[in-house]
């Protein structure tokens, strides 16, 4: 069985993915935790949007919350965080 094909929802918060300490702590933020309140408006809504792309029902908070998702992954990971900051 396949993670998360039975039950088809995202049941992780931020704390729980991220797996750092602070949760979603960037330092290279001017404002280190900006990135919690920003998810405020991507993890509640992130099952319903996977939902909505399964059945082709795409609409504009769907691509909002498959955006914010794709680009808290991008800018914010761990890898990204270093990769985005400038040279020793």
């Amino acid at each position: 069985m396949v993670w998360g094909m039975s039950e088809k929802k995202f049941k992780c918060n931020s704390q729980s993915v991220c797996r750092i300490e602070n949760n979603s702590t960037n330092a290279y933020l001017t404002k280190d935790r900006a990135i919690e309140e920003f998810l405020l408006g991507v993890e509640p809504k992130y099952n319903a949007a996977v939902a909505k792309l399964r059945d082709d029902k795409i609409d504009e908070e769907c691509i909002q919350v498959i955006a914010g998702f794709v680009s808290y992954l991008t800018c914010c990971c761990r890898a990204a965080m270093r990769i985005h900051s400038g040279p020793m």
